[in-house]
């Protein structure tokens, strides 16, 4: 019977330490707080972001074995230099943006009746304005682009004397004249304004396909059209 309990025990505590394992993936850390300190947590929505997103901060999940959560005093420093960016209040929840790209450990402290203080630091990701989001996945960044930066340019099946793959947008140019001509999309046709007409490009292809390089496209380069 004894070692029938014994092995009971060590399953036991085999099954709580891969529980604590399982549960341990959060990018966040907090100090163990002393006795009748209140219990530090917070969460920042969205975990990343860029210079351009307002992140939210909420402490509403800290507590204490005393006092309320409404009693609670909180403060914030964002980007874990040591100077707090927020006095202590009992509003639990502010917001806040990053002037600069990086990665910061914000850091929340919470302080109950008794003048007894906790912890707790989580990781924040910033990236350019330029990037909408950022996720890290096996330690590799995977960001997303906003489509307000981006020109989407359809693809013509068609390429230039030099294999480049001609899109919507593009700027032409035939060897031997000056005048530039943009690939345009209309009545479900890619065409351009080839010899002042307004042809369709497949046809343009078939005739001067040999002769025809890509100089440019309207986004980049519009003073290429700038043209007598």
């Amino acid at each position: 019977m004894k070692k029938l309990k014994i092995l009971l025990l060590v399953l036991a505590s085999l099954i709580s330490v891969m529980l604590f394992d399982s549960c341990s993936d959060d990018d966040s850390s907090s100090t163990e707080p002393e006795s009748g300190a209140p219990i530090a947590k917070f969460t920042v929505r969205p975990d990343s972001g860029s210079v351009d997103t307002e992140f939210s901060f909420d402490a509403s999940l800290s507590s204490d074995a005393e006092d309320p959560i409404e009693s609670l005093e909180v403060r914030f420093d964002f980007d874990g230099d040591g100077n707090f960016d927020t006095d202590w209040s009992t509003t639990k929840v502010v917001t806040h943006k990053y002037s600069e790209a990086g990665e910061y450990n914000a850091k929340l402290e919470v302080k109950d009746s008794g003048e007894l203080v906790s912890e707790m630091i989580k990781t924040v990701s910033i990236v350019d304005s330029y990037l909408n989001e950022v996720r890290f996945i096996d330690g590799e960044p995977m960001v997303s682009m906003k489509f307000e930066d981006v020109e989407l340019m359809q693809f013509t099946g068609l390429k230039d004397k030099n294999g480049a793959e001609i899109f919507e947008g593009d700027i032409l140019q035939i060897d031997g004249y000056e005048s530039a001509y943009p690939v345009e999309w209309s009545d479900s046709v890619f065409y351009t304004t080839h010899y002042s007409d307004f042809s369709p490009l497949y046809k343009v292809m078939e005739c001067d396909g040999y002769r025809i390089k890509i100089i440019g496209n309207i986004y980049e380069n519009p003073e290429l059209l700038e043209y007598e």
